[in-house]
């Protein structure tokens, strides 16, 4: 069986990226929105494509996750986690933790405070993210707050309040 290697995205990939989102969420709304949201954040000025991470088992795209910029009222140096997709036939596996793991540790490595994520707080719970209103952060969308979550990158997110700020691309 092969294995899945986890890689900093490349060009020529976009398009196989961009079939597996839309195979991928599909099935849970009626207008996929999530491969635009990956489109927009690329042209942004403060894009990265070392915060852009694929799954490849066999060359062939399995999965995908991203980071972009954020602030937590005028405190800098946070991330939003959107989106993360792992294909159908590879979920339940844990890719989508893996891909996770590897996007906080370049996170990390940059000297970032934290990652954002809007989610299922089951799933993220288990990864370490807490609801993000514990700490006086807020979404500027109306979400139920337990769907809102963070996750310190340094142990310590005292004095960090206000709401996010997310790019125009997230908005």
């Amino acid at each position: 069986m092969s294995q899945v290697v986890l890689e900093t995205v490349k060009k020529h990939q976009f398009h196989a990226i961009k079939k597996m989102i839309c195979r991928s969420f599909a099935a849970v709304q009626e207008v996929v929105t999530e491969d635009h949201i990956v489109e927009s954040l690329r042209v942004e000025a403060s894009y990265r494509n070392d915060f852009e991470v694929v799954a490849l088992k066999d060359g062939d795209v399995v999965g995908h996750g991203m980071l972009s910029e954020a602030k937590v009222g005028q405190h800098d140096k946070f991330l939003a986690l959107a989106p993360l997709t792992v294909a159908v036939d590879h979920q339940g596996q844990g890719l989508g933790g893996k891909l996770i793991a590897e996007l906080e540790r370049r996170a990390q490595a940059e000297g970032y405070r934290g990652i954002l994520i809007l989610g299922d707080p089951d799933y993220y719970q288990r990864l370490g993210y807490q609801e993000a209103q514990i700490y006086g952060i807020t979404c500027p969308f109306e979400v139920p707050s337990c769907y809102f979550m963070i996750k310190s990158l340094t142990g310590e997110l005292k004095g960090i309040s206000g709401q996010v700020v997310y790019l125009k691309s997230l908005t």
